[in-house]
């Protein structure tokens, strides 16, 4: 009992000499020498005692602040900065629940099936590194994916889910890092002469069912797409702003020319547009020739 008045009154007579700062929650918390909340009956329940090693109580003049938010819940008055995870190489469990940061870099082309164990809630962003990139499996209870299929990751593809515990994934975004829009057909058939939709020049490939002419959109740059000839027929590509240029196997066409194939089935040839205004063609198989205006 004596030693207990005596530690009484030396806090007590610590408060006059050394001071009190700050004010936290009602909950007993050890933080870089500081220790406060009701740690004591005779404490308010706010109070800040700074204490040493030893749990003894020192001067508070050289605390600011203390780096403590309730767990359940605050406002932070800046800027939270979260610290880059090191890299998961893919696995059939790439296991981004025991990252080292919620933002992690995935590399490799294994197949995913799973993600890992973690608390329920748990948010991870990741971005698949490699080129060939991983193939990610749905399953209804534990990789819930978009559409209810499996998703071919590309390079740089942002990859964003929660867990939902004992495993169990749901993914809430995934961005395609050629623009294209997760679910786009991957095929498309072209069976007349018509203008090929933006939408449609996202990494597709196009088959060409007869001897059309397929106009391209304003080139802008990443617009890709490749054309096969299912058919022994000519087909060609124009441009459906009169002013892009097509480069043709390293050459540039006059503005407005379009080329055209060589009647050959599976002719293919792929465009892309790098910059502005012009339209690079690369033939992979048969003929392709300037087909004038």
């Amino acid at each position: 009992m004596k030693k207990r008045l005596l530690l009484i009154v030396i806090l007590v007579l610590s408060f006059f000499t050394m001071g009190v700062n700050l004010t936290f929650p009602a909950e007993i918390k050890t933080i870089g020498g500081v220790m406060y909340g009701s740690a004591w009956p005779w404490l308010t329940a706010s109070t800040v005692v700074c204490v040493d090693s030893n749990k003894l109580p020192v001067s508070c003049s050289n605390i600011s602040d203390i780096p403590y938010l309730p767990k359940t819940g605050g406002s932070l008055s800046g800027a939270l900065n979260e610290a880059k995870g090191a890299d998961i190489a893919s696995a059939t469990t790439t296991d981004i629940g025991a990252a080292t940061g919620n933002y992690v870099e995935v590399t490799g082309a294994v197949t995913i099936v799973g993600f890992g164990t973690v608390q329920a809630g748990t948010r991870r962003i990741v971005r698949y590194t490699s080129n060939p990139a991983p193939l990610i499996t749905y399953n209804a209870t534990s990789n819930i994916l978009p559409g209810s299929r499996d998703i071919q990751a590309e390079q740089n593809d942002r990859h964003e889910l929660v867990s939902l515990g004992s495993g169990n994934w749901v993914t809430v975004a995934f961005l395609k890092a050629n623009g294209r829009v997760l679910g786009d057909l991957i095929i498309v058939t072209q069976g007349a002469t018509a203008d090929v939709a933006a939408k449609d020049m996202r990494g597709q490939t196009h088959l060409v069912t007869g001897a059309y002419t397929l106009s391209l959109p304003t080139a802008a740059i990443g617009y890709s797409a490749c054309f096969i000839a299912t058919t022994a027929a000519v087909f060609s590509l124009d441009v459906k702003t009169g002013t892009d240029i097509i480069t043709l196997n390293g050459t540039n066409l006059a503005a407005g020319n379009k080329i055209s194939s060589d009647a050959s089935i599976n002719a293919e040839i792929c465009v892309k547009s790098t910059a502005a205004g012009f339209y690079r063609a690369t033939s992979k198989l048969g003929l392709f020739q300037d087909g004038g205006a």
